[in-house]
């Protein structure tokens, strides 16, 4: 039998992440599309604890003092328990799945970087549309998926792009006469990078790619 990875690209809101998934988990998924919307919850949680603690991390002792009450203190409050017990009964439902491969976030960055390889938000069809398009799968059908062979092709064609040249030849009204147009292609830069080394690391591994935009 050959041997199919698969990766999940979710996005919470306008937060965009990549995570690998294995055979099983996507067969698991495929079996219950519900549960992806379960696994998008699990991967925000995690990226959520991720920031609170990078944050934690370079704060001074006051402000760390202070942000740990505060958390503890939503944490007792109606709202965060609904919150906890929420998140406990997301990640009970994809327990079954196993241990996940750590999420790549692309951040907001998602619809820049769709935009300057050329994608159209409105439109699906191209290479370029590799953060909007594939098959559909459960979660309102807003959860795209990529098999092996398409991830193989997306990264090549990530592979082959000219980031500069991609970030002078785009038209990009999001960030022009913007004060902060130099922290805005810097941060595409970046998540470029980061996206294409991804990209690459599951098509070696055999892996495919799933997105989900909210």
């Amino acid at each position: 039998m050959q041997r199919v990875n698969f990766v999940l690209a979710v996005s919470i809101g306008m937060i965009g992440s990549v995570l690998g998934l294995t055979p099983a988990q996507i067969k698991a998924l495929r079996a219950a599309p519900s549960s992806v919307h379960d696994l998008a919850l699990v991967v925000h949680d995690h990226r959520w604890k991720a920031l609170f603690e990078d944050v934690l991390q370079h704060a001074q002792a006051e402000q760390r003092a202070e942000l740990e009450a505060r958390q503890a203190s939503f944490g007792q409050s109606p709202a965060g328990r609904q919150a906890t017990a929420r998140q406990a009964e997301a990640h009970l439902a994809i327990a079954s799945l196993g241990a996940l491969e750590s999420a790549l976030s692309l951040e907001a960055s998602w619809r820049l970087l769709h935009l300057m390889l050329g994608g159209d938000v409105s439109a699906i069809g191209c290479l370029g549309d590799l953060l909007l398009n594939g098959e559909g799968l459960g979660h309102g059908g807003s959860a795209r998926l990529h098999d092996e062979v398409q991830t193989r092709e997306l990264s090549r064609f990530l592979a082959a792009q000219d980031v500069e040249r991609l970030l002078r030849a785009q038209d990009m009204p999001q960030w022009q006469g913007s004060d902060h147009e130099n922290d805005l292609r810097e941060e595409v830069r970046r998540h470029f990078s980061r996206l294409c080394d991804y990209v690459r690391a599951m098509a070696d591994k055999g892996n495919g790619l799933m997105v989900l935009v909210d």
